[in-house]
């Protein structure tokens, strides 16, 4: 598999940041490919599982500290 350069995406708010994030999972669940969301804030975790729920999709939470 060769990894296709993408130009960067500029969002104007963080709300339509975090709504590609979910746009973006979704396609990715729904062709059947895991998805790991690693290394963010509660805050902003919650925020993206909101986001998900609407989208009828569910997140689970796993949290280790080292």
């Amino acid at each position: 598999m060769i990894r296709r350069d993408l130009g960067d995406v500029i969002f104007l708010t963080t709300d339509e940041k975090y709504q590609a994030v979910a746009d973006d999972i979704k396609e990715c669940v729904t062709r059947g490919q895991p998805v790991l969301v690693a290394q963010l804030p509660l805050k902003i975790l919650k925020r993206l599982s909101a986001l998900l729920q609407q989208q009828a999709l569910s997140m689970k939470f796993s949290c280790k500290t080292t």
